[in-house]
C-alpha cells in the first residue's frame, strides 16, 4: 500500500496542531494580575524601605550652616553633604513574615532572610506560579525568578549632596536655598530643590550681643530620581521613579565663643516619599517550546510612605577669617545622619 507524501504531511500537521492546541492555556487574567500586584507591592515595600525612609530624613538634615544669621543682603554659598545610616536590622527581611500569596514563594523557605536595597548580594530564588486551563485540564506553570540583590555601602550609609545659597534679610530673617541641578547620566535622571526661612528670636529678650542665639526656622525640600531599567520584565515605557518631600520645623540654640559655636536643634519633620514602577510589563510562561503571555500589567507599583518624626541635632561650626564657614552636625532620628557644610561668605562686612 502506497501512502502519498502529502497525506503524511497532512497527518503530521494535524497531530501537531492538536498537540499545540492542547497545550494552549486560558488564564484568569484579572485574578492573576491582582495576585501579581499584591506580591510585587509587598516585595517592593520591604526592599526599598531603607532608601524611602532614609532619603526623606536626609533632605531635612544639616540646614544649620552657622550659629548666627547673615546681615541684610549678605550672601553665603557652599556645599552640603549628608549621609543617613540604616540600622543593621533593616538591611534584610524575613520573606516568610510577609503576607505574600501562595503563588509567590521562596525556593528554599527554610532560609528566608533576603536583602533589602542596602543588604548586599544574594543567590536565592523565588518560585512564581500561575495556573491556566487547557483542553487537557488545569496546568500550573512555574517561573524561577532571582531574588533582588542589594548594594553595600560603608556604615550602611545613604549619601546626599547639594549646593546651598543663603541671603540675609532685614528684621533678623534669613533666606536659605538648596539645589542639586538636574542631571542625566546613562539611564538616570535626578534633581533636588529646597527653600527655607530662619528668624532670630533671642534678640527680643537677650539683646544683640549675647553669645546665646535662639533661632526658629522652617524649610521644604523636594527630590526626584528616575531610572529606566535595562534588565527587568519585558515591557514598554518602563521607568522607576522615586520622589521625596520633607517639611521641617526647627528651634536652634547656639552658643558662640570667638570663632567656635556649639548648637542644639530639636525639630519636627513631616516626610512623604513615593516609589513607583511605571510602564506596561508582560509575564510569559513556557511549556514544550510554546511561549504564551499569561498577563500584562500597567504601572504595577505605587508605594507611598508618610512619617512624622521628632529629631534632635547636635553640632558645631567654625568661622575662618570671617569668610569661610564649616559646620558639622549629627542628627538623631529614626535613621541617624551626619552632615557637613562648607561655605564661603560674600560681602561679609556689609552692615
Amino acid at each position: 500500500m502506497h501512502i502519498k507524501l502529502s497525506t503524511v504531511i497532512f497527518v503530521l500537521l494535524s497531530l501537531t496542531s492538536t498537540f499545540l492546541s492542547a497545550q494552549i492555556a486560558d488564564f484568569d487574567e484579572d485574578q492573576i494580575e491582582q495576585d501579581f500586584y499584591t506580591n510585587i507591592n509587598l516585595y517592593s515595600e520591604k526592599y526599598v524601605k531603607p532608601v524611602v525612609s532614609g532619603y526623606g530624613i536626609a533632605l531635612g538634615t544639616g540646614w544649620q550652616t552657622r550659629s548666627r544669621l547673615l546681615k541684610p543682603f549678605e550672601f553665603s554659598v557652599g556645599l552640603h553633604a549628608v549621609s543617613t545610616f540604616t540600622p543593621d536590622e533593616e538591611l534584610e527581611f524575613d520573606f516568610n513574615e510577609v503576607p505574600f500569596t501562595p503563588n509567590f514563594k521562596l525556593e528554599n523557605p527554610q532560609n528566608p532572610i533576603i536583602p533589602t536595597v542596602l543588604g548586599g548580594e544574594t543567590e536565592k530564588y523565588i518560585i512564581y506560579e500561575t495556573e491556566g486551563q487547557t483542553l487537557l485540564g488545569p496546568v500550573k506553570y512555574q517561573n524561577r525568578l532571582p531574588v533582588l540583590s542589594g548594594i553595600t555601602s560603608p556604615f550602611n550609609a545613604t549619601p546626599n549632596a547639594s549646593i546651598y545659597a543663603d541671603m540675609g534679610l532685614p528684621a533678623k530673617f534669613e533666606l536659605n536655598l538648596r539645589l542639586f541641578p538636574p542631571f542625566k547620566i546613562l539611564n538616570v535622571n535626578h534633581y533636588q530643590t529646597g527653600i527655607g526661612l530662619r528668624h532670630e528670636i533671642s534678640h527680643y529678650f537677650l539683646g544683640e550681643e549675647h553669645p546665646l542665639k535662639l533661632l526658629v526656622s522652617g524649610n521644604y525640600n523636594f527630590s526626584k530620581f528616575s531610572y529606566v531599567p535595562e534588565e527587568f520584565f519585558d515591557g514598554k515605557n518602563r521607568n522607576i521613579i522615586f520622589k521625596a518631600n520633607a517639611v521641617n520645623l526647627n528651634l536652634q540654640a547656639a552658643y558662640t565663643y570667638k570663632s567656635f559655636s556649639l548648637f542644639l536643634v530639636p525639630s519636627y519633620s513631616i516626610n512623604k516619599s513615593n516609589f513607583k514602577i511605571d510602564g506596561t510589563y508582560e509575564y510569559k510562561v513556557e511549556e514544550n517550546l510554546l511561549v504564551q503571555e499569561a498577563f500584562s500589567v500597567t504601572d504595577p507599583v505605587d508605594i507611598v510612605n508618610r512619617e512624622n518624626l521628632v529629631n534632635l541635632t547636635l553640632g558645631t561650626s567654625i568661622a575662618i577669617a570671617d569668610r569661610i564657614e564649616i559646620a558639622l552636625a549629627y542628627q538623631f532620628s529614626e535613621y541617624n545622619s551626619l552632615s557637613l557644610n562648607f561655605g564661603y561668605l560674600i560681602n561679609s562686612n556689609s552692615e
